[in-house]
């Protein structure tokens, strides 16, 4: 997996842009610790590729939810 800083997307943002465009995904980092998920998109699947987020995000939440009651 490769890791992106916010420093290098500040000072090289086509650099990173194309780091991510050739890897496909990345971890933004700030100080060191892990911060958001990139993931590269276009035209023809961002729509499939943010539902399947927002999923992932509902499945994230409901799992959060059982912790706290168990």
């Amino acid at each position: 997996m490769q890791f992106l800083t916010m420093r290098e997307l500040s000072k090289t943002p086509k650099t990173a842009l194309s780091r991510l465009t050739r890897d496909g995904k990345a971890v933004l980092t700030n100080n060191g610790k892990p911060a958001a998920l990139l993931l590269n998109i276009d035209e023809n699947n961002f729509e499939r590729v943010f539902g399947l987020v927002q999923e992932v995000e509902k499945q994230m939440a409901a799992i959060r939810e059982m912790n706290l009651e168990g």
